[in-house]
């Protein structure tokens, strides 16, 4: 049943409760006391005490959560070693382009494919090549290339199962 569907049954169901409860009968929701239960969240500010109805939280923390997606999951052995050597290899072939002052992104690419990379997506901004891929049994060989440095790093991928977080976020 689609979304429009299912809105109109549930209207529909809802207008025929009501009709069958006649017409101006009362409606009795409770006739306890408000419940005391928290209604809104807070900040915690040390040396204070919450308000009454307020749900604690502390702000640091829920910033530290909320990046968790950009860790990176640890590797096995099994898949490090052979990331890390072909990282190894591209590095100073990447180190020999940045020195000849020219880094163009399918160049980049050509390089961490010819170490035996997969999945190899390279992305230029101004003045800088990024590249992330897999390595050749697993894990992840990502990192950069600008006038001043080549950055090639080797991690698992990260939390949300990509090798880099996407731009953005």
């Amino acid at each position: 049943m689609g979304r429009r569907a299912w809105l109109v049954a549930l209207a529909g169901a809802a207008m025929l409760a009501g009709c069958q409860a006649g017409a101006g009968a009362p409606t009795v929701v409770s006739s306890a006391s408000p419940s005391a239960s928290p209604s809104f969240a807070c900040p915690i500010v040390e040396g204070q005490e919450p308000p009454e109805g307020c749900v604690p939280y502390d702000p640091q923390l829920m910033m530290d959560v909320n990046e968790r997606y950009r860790d990176h999951m640890p590797i096995g052995a099994e898949a490090f070693a052979p990331a890390q050597a072909a990282a190894d290899a591209v590095r100073p072939v990447l180190e020999d382009l940045r020195a000849d002052g020219a880094y163009p992104p399918d160049a980049v690419r050509a390089i961490l494919e010819g170490a035996g990379l997969q999945e190899v997506a390279v992305s230029d901004g101004p003045a800088i090549v990024y590249f992330d891929s897999t390595g050749p049994a697993g894990g992840c060989v990502f990192g950069w290339v600008n006038e001043d440095e080549v950055e090639v790093e080797v991690a698992g991928p990260i939390m949300d199962g990509a090798c880099v977080a996407a731009v953005g976020h």
